[in-house]
């Protein structure tokens, strides 16, 4: 079973997902199952700033550690109870998360980037590990994949910490079963199957077959979980789940292809690329 949280006090529950890849997908697709259980909530990633109301507005980052206390106190004001936040390794380094107490923390994997800032790997997975050594909260959870690159890594920081572990995939918390293709009417295949989260058995039905695109599904799920909101609402709610603009974004579909812009700066590594469900096709 994945424990929610405590909820906290005079503040917004946050979480925030660091990573090389697809953090964009999971800190906007947290946000929507959030609201589908009913909180206020907002979010603020490299697509702009999805406050309470849904009005989405640029994101115009300052070098400066009020930044997200600031971001988070306006976003009270306007009643919100959760946000949902992508922490960007230059943000980190930078201090902006200094003043910013993360309660669920999710890390997609830390591969090679951004070498030409930091100088080595070490220093720039380094840079990444501070949302789980310095920024969640010590009772906090932090959410990875059990096939997470470098998970190791987070695992130890987060143990440092104290917090628990939220793992996702094959001997995981939570786990995609009975995988099968399914059409939709608008001709898109789509994901069947059972979620499991602990002991719940829960029907879902994802919006992609893209391996990482599930996975990414999968990771927000669980982050949405442990703030609490209902695992048979958060399982609903994925169906309906969008990618961010330009995030495997479906442009069209003629003849059985269908055709998709993903303007991510790098590509995904090749564990992650051929990390596919098993699914259980229908005879015929």
């Amino acid at each position: 079973m994945v424990q929610p949280i405590t909820a906290p006090v005079g503040r917004p529950l946050t979480t925030a997902v660091t990573g090389t890849t697809g953090k964009t997908t999971v800190a906007t697709a947290t946000l929507q199952p959030l609201r589908a259980a009913g909180l206020r909530a907002a979010g603020c990633d490299s697509t702009g700033i999805d406050d309470v109301h849904g009005a989405v507005r640029p994101a115009q980052f300052r070098r400066s550690a009020q930044f997200l206390p600031d971001l988070l106190a306006e976003q009270v004001v306007l009643g919100a109870e959760a946000i949902s936040l992508e922490a960007f390794v230059g943000i980190l380094k930078d201090g902006l998360y200094e003043h910013v107490e993360v309660d669920v923390a999710v890390c997609t994997g830390l591969e090679s980037d951004h070498l030409d800032v930091h100088g080595s790997l070490e220093a720039y997975w380094g840079a990444k590990l501070q949302l789980f050594e310095e920024h969640l909260r010590p009772d906090g959870a932090a959410v990875l994949a059990t096939d997470c690159a470098q998970g190791e890594l987070v695992r130890d920081a987060a143990a440092r910490r104290g917090a628990r572990l939220v793992t996702v995939g094959p001997g995981g918390d939570v786990v995609l079963e009975e995988v099968e293709e399914v059409a939709a009417a608008d001709g898109a295949m789509r994901l069947e199957g059972v979620l499991r989260v602990g002991s719940q058995r829960l029907p879902v039905l994802l919006p992609t077959v893209h391996a990482v695109a599930v996975t990414n599904l999968l990771l927000a799920a669980s982050a949405a979980i442990a703030l609490d909101a209902g695992p048979g609402t958060v399982a609903e709610a994925l169906a309906g789940v969008a990618p961010p603009p330009g995030r495997l974004e479906v442009i069209g579909r003629r003849g059985g292809v269908t055709a998709m812009v993903d303007t991510a700066h790098a590509a995904p590594s090749r564990s992650r690329a051929r990390r596919t469900p098993p699914v259980r096709r229908p005879a015929g």
